[in-house]
Parts: structure tokens; sequence; C-alpha cells
């Protein structure tokens, strides 16, 4: 594990940055992903997140828990960035 960076781009040339809002593809149970800290790890990176909001059964709640992904993850289909909040 190196030092936390501020952007790291993934294999399919995502650049993902501190700060960047994503959340979960799906419609049900959805969260958004704010990135606190990337740290690059051997040929990857994991970034640390905090989930800022969350949906549930069209209750909203901003939970501000921890949770953590390979940032790979990141940039699949699971996730979509949030539009108007990142670059």
């Amino acid at each position: 594990m190196g030092p936390a960076v501020n952007e790291y781009t993934t294999r399919k040339g995502l650049t993902i940055s501190v700060g960047d809002v994503f959340r979960d593809r799906r419609d049900s149970n959805t969260r958004w992903l704010r990135v606190d800290r990337i740290e690059p790890e051997n040929d990857t990176a994991r970034a640390y997140l905090t989930v800022i909001r969350q949906e549930y059964d069209g209750a909203v709640t901003e939970p501000m828990r921890q949770t953590d992904t390979a940032i790979e993850r990141l940039a699949s289909r699971d996730f979509l960035p949030v539009p108007g909040v990142n670059r």
C-alpha cells in the first residue's frame, strides 16, 4: 500500500478524484458515495468512501457512514457518477 493520492486513473481510463460522488446504478436501496481517500495498492487502488445519502423504499437518509471498495469497482457498471457534482 502506498501513500494516499488525490486522483487515480483506472484501467478503463476513468480518472477518479477525492471529492467525486458516485451512486449505485440500481433503482432500489440507492447510495451516494463520496470519495474521501484513494490509496494505491500494487497495480490498482482502494477508494475510501462516505455514504452521504441513501434512499430505501422512498425514505432518504444521510447516514454518513464509512465504507471502502476497489477503485476499479467505481468504474464498473455497478456505479454512476453523480451529474453536477463531479468535474
